[in-house]
């Protein structure tokens, strides 16, 4: 859920390759830089006053003063153009206009996350810009003397921000311009940072940022920033320019010092906004660093105490996280001979303590709470040693290569995985002394220690070779190795107009098999470079340095479709020469944007459905290609960028896909691929717009298009707590399933947050249904604080109008429920506690809440609402599920004793007795009554139960259980050898007394019997697509097993065993059907048919106490007679409603629930915390409207 900016800026660091400062050493990467040393120097307060001053950043903050006209990647491209004011249409002086390789909206939280990577000074240089220059007194720029390609392009001011992502072409010719770049009035945000004292606090890193609660809102309209300057001689700072918006956070951290800040910032366009800071004291953590293998290389020994161990504290919360290079660098501390260290200037919070030794894996420490000038003791903790490999890089002709970058992955992200969310482990590469080596003269390098288990991953890179991944197992490689880096080939080829034969003269060569030759290069590493551009009278190219092996070519131009050439094949040392690309003319497309009331729009974001599908496959394709790179052994898993539209334009991640409308609202894309196109229009202020589907023919033009944009549907309300007290600082994230449905153009996630009533608004949303999830953050924004608050809900958005729709957070003011977790007397250390309840009130029916073992096994969740719940104990060597009854008190005291009881026995086969592999086991407590929640009604199996999937042995184990009554159920296996042969078993009653060890269950699996038949509708014709569900009839609990008819109507219900069933039929526009006494038996049986009713179709409105309609309700019809499993069938049916948009009453309060045969029903409707029930009659045929006040 945090997930669209950081995801982005997670890829981006991932996609940037390592490049080995020039003056590095043998085996090393160059000493500290710069800003690592000046860090060091600060810890001296006199020094650190006189070296933060001397910041070129300090004192009055001009935006442009900041910026030096200059290039960084030279070329022969040129490009002219003018800044103008939307407001005002004029030029504007004095800015500061710059070229970059990446999506401006991730370079400042890149260039931090690049600086904690190890990867050497220069590594940062591939976020800086590639270009600077300034505007003159009409606004007009220049750029010479640049490389040729396409690059983003930024604009900082001191009150003007941009107004859109744009991407420009700088060319040899300068044909790329000129281009008119537009900005609009920012707001400012001042202030003051002060030391414990009061004094000012000279020198101190100010950070700005949006907060928590705006991140995503902030990435949705491309305005995400990430800015830093300092506090001048008195403390003071200044933020000019800041793109207007609302939940901004800025954060002050002075070295020695605890970070200050200050939330929720309003920044309004042309006003002022003032800050006072004030920085609090710090505190010193103390502990000892114990080798898990003593201290010997051969591992001899037990545990002992480890000198010489580099030790460092890193906050847990999110903010502080923000300054984590500087607390790092500050808190640095080496053990003594006796293992034990001292941290000082710890911040205070939870931090972890993070540990880095030769020949040991870098290890977690125990977390510890830190007070304002506190001393902590975290006692002894063990870190880890691990395999060590030495080895040469050489040339495909044998010769040594030095300067070769050798990299690995230094940490285990087990903790991260199991419930511990801290990023102390992803650090390590940030800490002090921490260097990836790189090859001495004769090409050798010593890597590791290694974590986990083989096969390890040696990442091997240098500028003009082809980066590789080495896979070493010592067992199979043996503890040297040699490993080959080739220079690759080149490819020459001459690209052409297929309809006249003519030459392309201007075109852009994209492919992900290029090779570096220095930073910033194109390469499938640096995707977005924009590729290499050629300005031709002939149409020829040549490619250099491309990796051997089958390559594939993308060749875009303007005016043509982009042509894919797959499968030159390319040698070492050689160029592959002939090859020839034919450029198709594409479609082009010309329309206006408008708004409502039919006012031309400028400023809009222009493209296609198509486009953004493509542009999206090519940027999977290249992060598929650094997976690869990385040893990614995760499937690959495709980005949406079509359900995620607006992040995708707006970011800049199409790329040139994508136009902007002119003052006029006009727009023309051209070059676009025959065939059916959806035209989507795109800007901060609107929903998105649409228009089509067009069918294009191949060079084909349309004129004429009208793109209008509303403001769309929303939400507001007011979020309270269980006793209807406003809650502030919530943060509301809408979902919708359709973001990721590959073939519809969608926003896909929205997000909000409380001020302080309690009210929220997230607008410009478009029509569908939601799912909503609540989480409210802590002072230090700990990432349990947002999981240990979770709350969900589901509504439907209209098209043009905003919904009201109040979120009750059950957790907040409920039970505080805390303890300690111990395993036979003694405290469990680490690992995380996840809460789950289907008693919850709310509609979704449950409730989910995380949080953290401390290292003396305390626990503490601050609010869990009352009712029964599983805990889970996650990240320790098993996962252990314990059952806790919650009561309605301010706060309870439960401790938590690990129970020893198992379960353990085997499948088999019940005529061969032989074991069945691949049978899934379930076993859960008996006798629990069922949920009412629709969400919870159809997870709540699964949810409460454990689960086993047998081996070849046919057995099971169910180990760390409590004592109890529990059900036994096997169901048959759904692949593999035995899919389709077996019937599930009986349900089996255990009981199990404290800590008992019951072993030998045995569970014989009798075959398998089909139940076969055809739907009809009542004029005899056959119902494709229609769902069967069979259950037993003398035991509802068994669970049901599901099957769907043919396009004859016809259907197989496979894995029965022999009894007496239920049998439900249900299709779509019928009412649904279901039939009893349905006898199975060894034999033949006897073939049903199923005839289906049109029924009724039953429409609900839903209107509140003072009779005005009821957005985002829920509501089924419980027949008479139903039972548990029958209901459960229309909850299912809801719930596919949900996932097509229209399982929510509308702004009218209309709800379609769908076909049904005439009876007695309950109607049940459902908002919130809201029920309300009533008894109606559905009678005769038609259709009928069924009114509802929810009270």
């Amino acid at each position: 859920l945090f997930g669209v900016l950081a995801a982005l800026v997670v890829t981006l660091l991932l996609w940037a390759p390592w490049e080995p400062a020039s003056n590095a050493r043998a085996g090393t990467l160059p000493a500290a830089d710069a800003a690592r040393e000046a860090i060091e120097l600060l810890s001296a307060q006199a020094a650190a006053d006189a070296l933060e001053l001397a910041d070129p950043g300090t004192g009055p903050w001009s935006a442009v003063a900041a910026f030096t006209p200059g290039v960084r990647l030279r070329g022969d491209g040129r490009l002219v153009g003018t800044v103008l004011d939307r407001g005002t249409g004029a030029g504007v002086p004095g800015l500061a206009v710059q070229l970059f390789a990446l999506p401006p909206a991730g370079i400042g939280m890149l260039d931090r996350m690049l600086g904690l990577s190890g990867l050497g000074g220069t590594i940062s240089e591939r976020v800086r810009p590639v270009a600077t220059a300034t505007t003159d007194a009409m606004g007009g720029f220049e750029f010479s003397g640049v490389r040729e390609g396409t690059w983003f392009v930024d604009v900082a001011g001191d009150h003007h921000v941009p107004e859109t992502v744009r991407k420009v072409r700088v060319l040899a010719s300068g044909a790329g311009g000129p281009v008119e770049l537009w900005v609009r009035a920012g707001g400012r945000v001042l202030g003051q940072v002060l030391l414990p004292d009061g004094g000012p606090a000279v020198g101190a890193k100010v950070m700005l940022t949006p907060g928590v609660g705006t991140a995503i809102t902030a990435a949705g309209t491309g305005e995400y920033r990430l800015i830093e300057t300092r506090a001048d001689e008195g403390g003071r700072f200044a933020f000019p320019a800041v793109p207007p918006m609302e939940g901004y956070e800025v954060t002050a951290y002075r070295t020695g010092l605890s970070a200050a800040h200050a939330n929720d910032i309003l920044v309004a366009a042309g006003r002022d906004v003032e800050l006072v800071l004030g920085l609090r004291l710090a505190g010193t953590v103390v502990g000892r660093i114990l080798s898990a293998a003593g201290v010997t290389e051969d591992g001899s020994g037990g545990p002992g105490p480890l000198s010489g161990v580099r030790v460092g504290a890193v906050p847990r919360g999110l903010r502080d996280l923000r300054f984590a290079k500087e607390i790092l660098a500050r808190t640095h501390g080496v053990s003594a001979a006796d293992g034990t260290f001292v941290l000082s200037g710890v911040p205070i919070g939870v931090v972890d303590v993070l540990a880095l030794a030769d020949g040991h894996v870098p290890g977690k420490g125990p977390f510890v709470r830190v007070t304002e000038g506190g001393r902590h003791d975290v006692g002894d903790f063990v870190i880890e040693r691990g395999p060590v490999v030495r080895g040469r890089v050489v040339d495909s002709g044998g010769a040594p290569i030095p300067g070769v970058m050798i990299g690995w992955n230094p940490v285990d992200y087990a903790p991260l995985i199991q419930g511990d969310p801290t990023f102390a482990p992803l650090l390590a590469q940030a800490m002090r002394d921490f260097e990836f080596p790189v090859t001495d003269a004769e090409g050798r390098f010593v890597a590791g220690a290694f974590p986990g288990k083989p096969e390890y991953g040696v990442f091997v890179y240098k500028p003009g070779y082809e980066d590789l991944r080495f896979d070493w197992d010592p067992g199979r490689d043996g503890d040297e190795v040699e490993i080959v880096m080739h220079r690759g080939g080149g490819i020459e080829g001459i690209v052409m107009d297929l309809a006249t034969a003519e030459p392309v003269t201007t075109f852009t060569i994209e492919t992900s098999e290029r090779i570096e030759l220095a930073a910033g290069d194109p390469s499938r590493i640096n995707p977005f470079a924009g590729g290499e551009v050629f300005e031709t009278t002939d149409g020829r190219f040549r490619l250099a340095a491309v990796r051997t092996g089958p390559v594939t070519l993308v060749v875009s131009a303007p005016g043509y479709v982009d042509s894919i050439v797959a499968g030159i094949s390319v040698t070492e040392g050689e160029v592959t020469r002939g090859v020839i690309v034919l450029m198709s003319p594409g479609a082009t497309v010309r329309g206006v944007v408008v708004d409502s009331d039919g006012k031309a729009l400028a400023g809009v974001h222009v493209t296609t459905d198509v486009l953004v599908a493509n542009a999206g496959d090519a940027i999977n394709a290249q992060r598929s290609g650094f997976l690869e790179y990385i040893g990614d052994r995760v499937a690959p898993r495709t980005v949406p960028f079509l359900g995620f539209v607006r992040y995708s334009v707006n970011l800049g991640l199409i790329g040139e896909g994508v136009v902007t409308t002119d003052g006029a609202g006009r727009f023309e894309l051209g070059g676009l691929p025959a065939g059916a196109h959806r035209v989507l229009a795109i800007h901060r202020d609107y929903s998105m717009g649409e228009h089509g589907p067009v069918t294009l023919e191949p060079g084909g033009e349309l004129d004429g298009i009208v793109i209008t944009l509303t403001q769309g549907g929303g939400l507001f309300g007011k979020v309270t707590d269980r006793f209807d007290r406003p809650l502030a600082g919530s943060m509301i994230v809408a979902f919708a399933p359709t973001a990721f449905d590959t073939k519809r153009a969608t926003t896909g996630l929205y997000q909000g947050h409380s001020g302080a009533q309690g009210d929220y608004r997230i607008e410009h949303m478009e029509p569908g249904a939601y799912l909503l999830v609540l989480m409210r953050d802590d002072e230090s924004l700990n990432p349990l604080s947002l999981f240990g608050s979770l709350n969900f809900g589901m509504v439907t958005v209209p098209p043009t109008e905003p919904v009201r729709y109040d979120i009750r957070d059950a957790g907040a003011g409920a039970c505080r429920v805390w303890g300690v977790v111990t395993a036979n007397g003694v405290p469990v250390d680490g690992g995380g506690l996840v809460a789950t309840s289907f008693e919850s009130e709310s509609l979704l029916g449950f409730e989910l809440k995380m949080t953290r073992l401390g290292s003396r096994g305390e626990y503490e969740f601050p609010g869990l609402p009352p009712g029964e719940y599983r805990f889970r104990l996650d990240g320790i060597a098993h996962r252990i599920t314990m059952s806790v009854d919650v009561p309605d008190e301010p706060e309870m005291r439960i401790d938590l004793a690990v129970p020893f009881g198992s379960v353990a026995g085997v499948v088999l086969d019940a005529q061969t007795r032989e074991p069945v592999q691949g049978a899934y086991v379930s076993l859960k407590p008996a006798g629990r009554a069922g949920p009412t929640g629709l969400f919870a009604m159809m997870i709540e199996r699964d949810g409460r139960a454990s689960s086993y999937l047998t081996g070849p042995g046919g057995s099971f184990i169910f180990d760390f259980l409590q004592a109890g009554e529990y059900e036994l159920n096997v169901f048959p296996p759904t692949r593999g050898e035995h899919e389709g042969r077996y019937a599930a078993a009986e349900p089996l009653a255990l009981t199990l007394a404290e800590d008992e060890e019951l072993e030998g269950v045995e569970v014989a699996l009798e075959p398998a019997l089909v139940l076969s038949g055809v739907v009809r509708n009542a004029l005899g014709d056959p119902l494709e697509a229609a769902t069967l569900y069979v259950r037993f009839q003398d035991d509802l609990q068994r669970g049901r097993v599901s099957a769907w008819t043919d396009e004859e109507g016809r259907f197989d219900v496979p894995t029965l065993a022999p009894g007496t069933y239920i049998v439900t039929a249900a299709a779509a526009g019928y009412a649904k059907r279901t039939l009893r006494d349905v006898v199975v038996a060894e034999g033949e049986t006897d073939e049903l048919e199923i005839t289906l009713e049109e029924g009724l179709e039953v429409e609900v409105r839903v209107f509140a106490f003072d009779g005005t309609p009821v957005a985002g309700a829920t509501a089924r019809l419980i027949r008479a007679g139903d039972d548990a499993q029958e209901q459960l069938l229309d909850v299912t049916r809801a719930f596919r409603s949900f996932f097509a948009g229209k399982a929510t009453t509308d702004a009218d309060g209309r709800l379609e629930l769908g076909n049904y045969a005439p009876g007695s029903y309950t109607l049940e409707v459902r908002r919130a915390m809201l029920v309300t029930t009533k008894k109606v009659e559905l009678e005769g045929g038609g259709s009928v409207v069924l009114r509802v006040t929810l009270r």
